[in-house]
């Protein structure tokens, strides 16, 4: 045993005399310092075109239809501007986006705008945003509708094949509005169009040779900005020459920015039906825009008698609830004759206009019901309990009648709860009776459904009721309460 434990130790201490005698091993290298990557600078993107100074660029909106020229925040048409808002993404070139001009003490703004969905519409606005072929299809469809836009289709229809470089189609194109619209107000730029697309025909162009809309909307910008007086012939000769509706429309821009007096002369001339219309519908809102006094409501008084253009006169009207011109506006309402579309524009122009009184006056000599409906909604819009109040209990036509009632029932439970309630008792008619069940259900109005349910006697009217006071139980005591009564008897 001993020479096991004797021999173990000897082992060790070999071992352990071989380790002090080994050379340690040598440290580790110091790891390498590399230098970081050096990051290249970025890359600055070209810089764009100058733009006219405070602008502003809107969220841009890809709608299916063009601008009007003019847009206000509602349907009363509010003399107010819409914001200017940031847009995060702006196109390359902001004549890239759709954009509707505003004026504001001299100062520029691109701005979203409302929109509308009938083919023509939806057409310009194609052919605002360079999208030539979905134009030509969407120009056919209004021409084969054979309605009042016909003829404007034609024309914009042969600008785009002549932007598109299709000569032969846009010549085509033209002599068949010729053909049929002899006496059309868009054949004098047809003209225009025409000698353009002769001078180019038979040549293969770049398509920015013929669709330089961007270089002449910036051209035409700096220039009024550093020579008005310059700029202003040179305006007249893009509004007489072919360019796109767009470059016209700036165009008619700037010469509302100028006080210069020739240029209020081009302007209005414009808005009398000089250019196309358009154009003149562009040039009726820039002149109503400045408010001029009362030399600027006569002439829109002028031109309206003096067209039959429908969306032109829908135009002017516009301009009337623009500028405050309450007795214009009147003495469209008052025109029998006229076309029902200008007369209801007329009436929804009125509202903050004019009194509930007077409303109440037009009102008792309409005889229309489409009409006499249009004004309940803006008496509606005025809360006036009173006259609401007055057509439920006189008015003969069930329609009117019972739009009043609905419009009382858009009102506070305070305002009209306890006056529907009290109609309730004094009519049997059943459509009626179910129209003011719909009213007090809209206000949420327990009370006064309770109030009704105690006394009718037809079965499916309390039935009704009661469904109404049921969907107000969750949040109304007085209803659950109800309930609970019906079910204990």
């Amino acid at each position: 045993m001993k020479r096991v434990v004797t021999s173990a130790a000897l082992f060790v201490l070999v071992s352990t005399a071989a380790w002090a005698q080994t050379p340690p091993p040598p440290p580790p290298p110091p790891p390498q310092t590399t230098p970081p990557p050096t990051t290249p600078p970025p890359v600055q993107p070209a810089p764009l075109p100058p733009l006219p100074p405070d602008v502003v660029i809107a969220t841009p909106v890809v709608p299916a239809t063009p601008p009007p020229t003019v847009v206000y925040r509602d349907q009363f048409f509010e003399r107010r501007a819409l914001a200017p808002v940031a847009m995060p993404t702006p196109y390359p070139s902001v004549m890239d986006a759709p954009f509707a001009w505003a004026s504001d003490q001299n100062r520029v703004n691109f701005v979203t705008t409302s929109r509308s969905s009938d083919p023509y519409s939806v057409a310009i606005s194609q052919l605002e945003r360079r999208q030539y072929e979905q134009a030509i299809a969407t120009f056919d469809r209004v021409i084969a509708q054979k309605g009042q836009k016909s003829d404007a289709a034609f024309h914009w229809k042969a600008f785009s094949q002549f932007r598109l470089g299709r000569w032969d189609d846009s010549l085509a194109t033209i002599a068949q509005l010729r053909r049929d619209f002899p006496q059309s107000r868009y054949l004098a730029e047809a003209k225009m169009l025409e000698a353009d697309v002769r001078r180019f025909s038979g040549q293969t162009l770049n398509p920015a040779q013929i669709d330089d809309d961007d270089l002449k909307l910036i051209a035409l910008s700096g220039l009024q900005r550093t020579d008005p007086a310059r700029a202003l012939p040179l305006v007249e000769q893009v509004l007489n020459a072919n360019n796109s509706l767009r470059v016209k429309k700036n165009a008619l821009f700037i010469l509302a920015q100028s006080d210069q007096p020739r240029a209020q002369e081009v302007l209005l001339s414009f808005a009398k039906g000089q250019g196309n219309p358009d154009l003149q519908a562009t040039a009726i809102s820039y002149v109503a825009s400045r408010r001029a006094g009362p030399t600027t409501g006569r002439e829109l008084a002028q031109i309206y008698d003096a067209t039959s253009d429908l969306a032109v006169r829908m135009t002017i009207i516009n301009a009337f609830r623009t500028a405050g011109n309450k007795e214009s506006l009147l003495s469209v309402v008052g025109d029998h004759a006229a076309p029902h579309p200008l007369r209801e524009r007329a009436v929804t122009s009125l509202n903050g206009l004019i009194s509930p009184q007077e409303l109440m006056a037009l009102y008792q000599k309409e005889s229309n019901r489409d009409l006499r409906i249009q004004m309940v909604n803006v008496f509606s819009s005025m809360r006036a309990v009173d006259q609401l109040m007055q057509i439920v209990k006189t008015e003969k036509e069930p329609a009117v009648r019972q739009r009043a009632i609905r419009a009382l029932g858009g009102l506070a439970p305070e305002q009209s709860g306890r006056l529907l309630a009290e109609l309730y008792d004094a009519n049997t008619d059943v459509e009626t009776r179910r129209s003011i069940i719909s009213a007090l259900g809209s206000q949420q109005n327990a009370e006064g459904l309770i109030a009704i349910a105690r006394k009718e006697t037809s079965l499916n009217l309390k039935g009704e009721i009661v469904r109404r006071i049921a969907d107000l139980a969750p949040k109304n005591k007085a209803a659950a309460d109800y309930l609970a009564e019906i079910i204990r008897n």
